[in-house]
Formats: C-alpha cells, sequence, structure tokens
C-alpha cells in the first residue's frame, strides 16, 4: 500500500515537473510552465544550411552546457538573410511544441551592428533571436511578460565572433536559460521589440492584391489570411468551384475567374495555419528579385 502511495506521489510529480508532461496530459500547451527549470527543449532556427559545420557548432555549444537538453530542428533553410521568411516559418511552428520551451531563431543579416541581441518570455514559451522582426509574428500570437537585452557576458562564450552570434550568444544563452538561469540575469528590460509588418491583402475594383509571404519547397506561394478570397472563390483544399489566373510581380495578384484549370492553370487553396496559398499545376513559384 505505501508503495502505491509513494508512486502516485511520484507520478503526480512528474505530471507537473518533467519537460514529458505534454505526452501524458494531453494538449501540448498544457506541460510545464516557462518559470520553472525543466525547460530542456530548445527549437533552431536559422538561415544556415546543413552543408556547413554552423548548425552542428551551436548544437555543440548548447550540449557542452546542457547535456540534459533536446535539440529540435525546425528549419535551417530560410533563404539567406531573409527575415520575413523566418518569421513566417517561426510563426507557423512555434506553437506545436510543449509550453516552456525554449525558440531560439537567428536569421540576422544585421550580426555585428548595432542591433539588439533579445529574449522575450510569454505565457507559453521563451523566445530568442536578434531583434530585427524575426520573433514579431510569433509573438503577436502570444502574451508577453517580459523583453530583455541580452548584454550580461557571464552568459556567453569568451571570445564572441563579430559574425557568429548564433554559435557565440544566442546558444549558450539558450543553453543557461534551460538549465534555470532567470531572463532578468540576462541583460536590462527593453519596452518593446521591432515589429515586423504583416501584409494585409486589399481589395480594388473586382480584384484582390497581396503578397506572398513565404515558397515552400513544392512551390506553394503562401499568402496573408484573406476572407474575402474564401468568401468569393471558396479555396477550399483544391475543391473550390472556381480557379484563378493570377500574375504575379512584385508579390501583387491579378485573379480573374477561370474554368477549372488545365496544365499552368492557377489554384487559390487554403492552406496550413488558415492561410491560403498558391499554387500553378505543372510549375513552382519562385520569388521576384
Amino acid at each position: 500500500m505505501l508503495w502505491h502511495k509513494s508512486q502516485a506521489d511520484w507520478t503526480q510529480t512528474f505530471l507537473k515537473n518533467s519537460r514529458l508532461a505534454a505526452r501524458f496530459a494531453g494538449s501540448p500547451r498544457q506541460a510545464v510552465g516557462t518559470s520553472g527549470c525543466a525547460m530542456r527543449l530548445i527549437t533552431l532556427l536559422t538561415d544556415f544550411g546543413m552543408k556547413d559545420w554552423f548548425v552542428g557548432a551551436m548544437k555543440g555549444v548548447i550540449l557542452s552546457l546542457q547535456p540534459r537538453a533536446t535539440v529540435v530542428d525546425i528549419t535551417h533553410e530560410i533563404p539567406t538573410g531573409d527575415v520575413r521568411a523566418g518569421a513566417f516559418a517561426l510563426a507557423a511552428s512555434y506553437w506545436l511544441f510543449p509550453r516552456g520551451t525554449i525558440h531560439l531563431a537567428v536569421v540576422d543579416p544585421g550580426v555585428g551592428s548595432q542591433r539588439k541581441a533579445i529574449a522575450v518570455r510569454t505565457t507559453d514559451y521563451v523566445f530568442l533571436g536578434p531583434d530585427n522582426g524575426v520573433l514579431s509574428w510569433a509573438l503577436a500570437r502570444q502574451k508577453v511578460r517580459a523583453i530583455h537585452a541580452l548584454e550580461n557576458e557571464h552568459y556567453f562564450l569568451r571570445n564572441v565572433s563579430r559574425t557568429f552570434h548564433g554559435r557565440d550568444i544566442f546558444s549558450p544563452v539558450a543553453a543557461h536559460l534551460s538549465r534555470g538561469v532567470s531572463i532578468k540575469r540576462l541583460g536590462p528590460p527593453l519596452l518593446d521589440f521591432q515589429r515586423l509588418e504583416w501584409p494585409e491583402p486589399r481589395q480594388r475594383k473586382g480584384r484582390i492584391e497581396g503578397q506572398v509571404v513565404y515558397i515552400d519547397r513544392f512551390g506553394n506561394a503562401i499568402n496573408e489570411h484573406c476572407r474575402w478570397c474564401s468568401a468569393n472563390f471558396g479555396g477550399g483544399h483544391g475543391h473550390g468551384p472556381a480557379s484563378w489566373q493570377s500574375a504575379v510581380s512584385r508579390g501583387a495578384f491579378l485573379p480573374s475567374r477561370r474554368t477549372r484549370a488545365g496544365r499552368g492553370g492557377t489554384w487559390l487553396l487554403r492552406g496550413t495555419g488558415d492561410r491560403h496559398q498558391w499554387r500553378q499545376r505543372g510549375s513552382t513559384a519562385r520569388l521576384a528579385r
């Protein structure tokens, strides 16, 4: 009987404190709080690619300081320096992780400049990255509790490179947070962070104009959520009543009604996150430069 009571007490403690609680408690958002010391899950999102050693170096730093950390790659294939693509990829994925996850995003064309490095604690997560807007679309969905500049060099590597803050600043800070270091110890508080403007669609004389915010590896051009598109053209998972013929020039869509698309026809689909994506049969989208 004593064994069963002890086991029950242990189980309750586990469910309250373990980073794996989400597996047993249902929704991932019911897992460990961000104020505890069990934030051992760290995600990485960068534009570093996988050809070089950069991502591996970041993981080496994290695991040297916090061997019990679990490091998950969201993606490292963000186009080089494309802060908006990084912001979209983070916003599309961060919420799927258990509460208490530390999200580290490094898409940093301003590395080595006067731009700030920041840590942001929300109700559910901690976010780390350059203060250039890459965190802003994810933070727009969260209740922000604290923002701090990363200025306490005690939590950096000893010799900080001007070009590799992902390894020398963000990775060790993520590891220290994972070990239970308070965000307040990282540097002075800030009142706000840099925000990227979210492009809103515009309706003009029977047409709608918008901007592509992300192009995935399948060639789908994903644009902002558009209720007008849904109401007037359907666009439900490829089975809408109408297809669209569009011209894409620097992000401007010029749609008109057509019959069902043959090869080369363009479709508006409702994709992940209740956003819309354009798909041209037999081809893939490319960014206009």
